[in-house]
C-alpha cells in the first residue's frame, strides 16, 4: 500500500481524504481542473497535435525503468472532460448492465476495497505511425507514444465481484467521462473481453507512479489492462456496463481494429477480416547513443 512521507507516495487513506475536498490531485502538485497539465506537459513533452492535447516521450526519458508522470505521452481523442464531471467529490463509477446488482462507487467505496500496484507499459496503438510508408492518417507518432508507471488502485475483478456478474457476460462496456465538441461525433465507447476483464492484473487505477492520478492520464479514475494497447486502457472512467457482445459504436467495431490477413494499401477490407487491437507486441528501443550522434570509441548502448 501507498504512504504518506519522503518517498512521495500518498496513502488511500489520505487520497481519499483528500479527494473528498477536491484537493486530490492537488497534493502532488496537480490540478484536476482543465486549465492545468498541458501548459506543463508542454515543456517536457513533444506536442503533436494541440487541441486535442497530444504530446509524445522524448526518447531520452525512457533510460529509466519508470517513465516519471510528467514525461509520460499524453493520448485523447477528446480532451479532459469539465471539471464538474469528474470532481472526486461527486464523482461516481456506475457498474450495469448483466449483473445482479448495479453499483455506484465513490471514491470512499473504491477505498475498501484490497489495494494493488501494477507496474505495466501504456502504449498507443498508433505508436510509430509516422514511419509508415505510405503514410497513415492519424496522429504522426514516432517512437514516443508509450510508457512504464507503477499503478496503483483496486482489482477491476473485485468491484464485477460486488455486482455479481451474470453467466452471459462475455464483454465489458468501458465510457469514461470526456466527451466530443460536436454531438455528432461519436463517444469513445470501448469494450474488453470478460476474461481480460477478470484477470489479477487488470485494475481500476487512482494513482501514477504514487501520486494521485493526473488530469492529463485520467483523474480520477482509469483502466490498466497491462499488456493490451491503451486504446483498452480507458481514461476519466465512469461507466462499467456487462454485456453480451462488444461495444457498439466507431470506436470499436470500425477505429482500432486491424486485418487478420495482409492487405494492399487502400485495399477494401471485409469487415469481417477485421480484428479488435489488444495485446501488444514486443519492441526494444536505444536510448543512448542518441539519433545523430557520434561514437568515439567504446560505449555502452541503453
Amino acid at each position: 500500500m501507498g504512504r504518506d512521507g519522503r518517498d512521495g507516495f500518498v496513502s488511500r487513506r489520505r487520497f481519499i481524504e483528500l479527494a473528498a475536498g477536491g484537493l486530490a490531485c492537488a497534493a502532488a502538485g496537480l490540478s484536476i481542473f482543465r486549465d492545468s497539465g498541458e501548459a506543463e506537459a508542454a515543456e517536457k513533452l513533444i506536442t503533436k497535435v494541440s487541441r486535442p492535447y497530444d504530446a509524445e516521450t522524448p526518447v531520452e526519458a525512457f533510460a529509466s525503468w519508470i517513465t516519471p508522470n510528467d514525461r509520460f505521452f499524453v493520448r485523447s481523442h477528446f480532451g479532459p472532460p469539465p471539471s464538474d464531471r469528474i470532481d472526486p467529490a461527486s464523482w461516481r463509477l456506475s457498474v450495469k448492465g448483466l449483473v445482479a446488482r448495479e453499483l455506484s462507487l465513490s471514491l470512499s467505496d473504491l477505498s475498501r476495497f484490497e489495494e494493488v500496484n501494477v507496474t505495466a507499459v501504456v502504449q498507443c496503438s498508433g505508436n510509430g505511425r509516422a514511419f509508415y510508408r505510405p503514410r497513415a492518417g492519424g496522429v504522426q507518432w514516432r517512437k514516443g507514444a508509450v510508457g512504464n508507471a507503477r499503478w496503483t488502485g483496486v482489482r477491476l475483478r473485485d468491484v464485477l465481484a460486488k455486482a455479481g456478474v451474470q453467466a452471459k457476460a462475455k464483454h465489458l462496456h468501458l465510457l469514461g467521462a470526456d466527451r466530443p465538441v460536436l454531438p455528432s461525433t461519436p463517444l469513445f465507447h470501448r469494450s474488453i473481453p470478460l476474461e481480460k476483464a477478470l484477470h489479477p492484473d487488470t485494475i481500476l487505477a487512482y494513482q501514477m507512479n504514487g501520486e494521485p492520478l493526473p488530469l492529463l492520464h485520467g483523474a480520477p479514475l482509469r483502466l490498466i489492462a497491462p499488456g493490451w494497447m491503451a486504446d483498452a486502457c480507458v481514461k476519466w472512467l465512469t461507466d462499467l456496463t456487462l454485456g453480451e457482445t462488444e461495444a457498439p459504436g466507431y470506436y470499436m467495431q470500425t477505429a482500432y481494429r486491424y486485418p487478420v490477413r495482409p492487405v494492399q494499401p487502400g485495399e477494401q477490407i471485409n469487415p469481417a477480416d477485421l480484428r479488435p487491437v489488444e495485446a501488444m507486441i514486443v519492441k526494444s528501443l536505444i536510448t543512448s547513443p542518441h539519433d545523430g550522434g557520434t561514437a568515439n570509441g567504446e560505449i555502452v548502448v541503453q
